[in-house]
């Protein structure tokens, strides 16, 4: 007699290591993690990308910020002369 629950948990473990196998850099951030990165609030960064001062992507409901998009903004910004 086959126990499908071993089955079961055996495809889910291959499953989950191969996951984690798959080394795959990230081409985005949502934007909360674009806030937490920035040093902003959750509010303050979807402001932002209704502005368009945070760059966006909409991959059906999800709302993306690209990672060099948001390299870019960060490396744009002018440091004034004696601060930091």
């Amino acid at each position: 007699m086959v126990n499908l629950g071993l089955i079961l948990y055996v495809f889910r473990r291959i499953a989950q290591l191969s996951a984690q196998e798959v080394d795959v850099e990230r081409l985005t951030v949502s934007v909360e993690e674009a806030a937490h990165a920035l040093g902003v609030s959750r509010a303050h960064a979807f402001r932002m990308a209704g502005s368009g001062e945070l760059p966006t992507i909409r991959l059906g409901k999800r709302l993306l910020v690209p990672i060099d998009a948001l390299n870019k903004l960060v490396a744009a910004v002018k440091v004034p002369a004696g601060a930091g």
